[in-house]
């Protein structure tokens, strides 16, 4: 695995890192910042992570248009994260996306 597969992993999280101290935010804002970004470099080249993504992923194995919906939900979870009160449900859902989200990303960005 070569280290600037995760450049843009690093990108991501340093620049909402550096949003979230620029707006002087809490770990929240952090997390949906981080969130929205990891969702539209999904959106960008939604084929790609299809691609990578369904050899990972059970419930696309049984669903094919799993990948087309998990992007989208993905995004509103990250807009939840920056209310000033998410919803329970969305962080029970945030709680349980996070290793499946990485674990794709990384797998994703290996392949480029």
């Amino acid at each position: 695995m070569q280290l600037k597969s995760f450049t843009p992993l690093v990108a991501v999280f340093g620049t909402s890192f550096l949003i979230t101290i620029i707006l002087i935010k809490s770990f929240q804002v952090f997390m949906g910042i981080s969130i929205c970004l990891l969702a539209m470099l999904k959106l960008m080249d939604i084929e790609a992570f299809g691609l990578s993504y369904k050899k990972y992923d059970l419930i696309t194995s049984r669903f094919k248009n799993w990948i087309y919906i998990y992007p989208f939900c993905e995004l509103l979870i990250g807009l939840c994260f920056l209310l000033s009160s998410p919803p329970s449900s969305i962080i029970f859902i945030a709680l349980i996306q996070p290793e499946r989200t990485f674990l794709c990303n990384e797998k994703h960005l290996v392949q480029h």
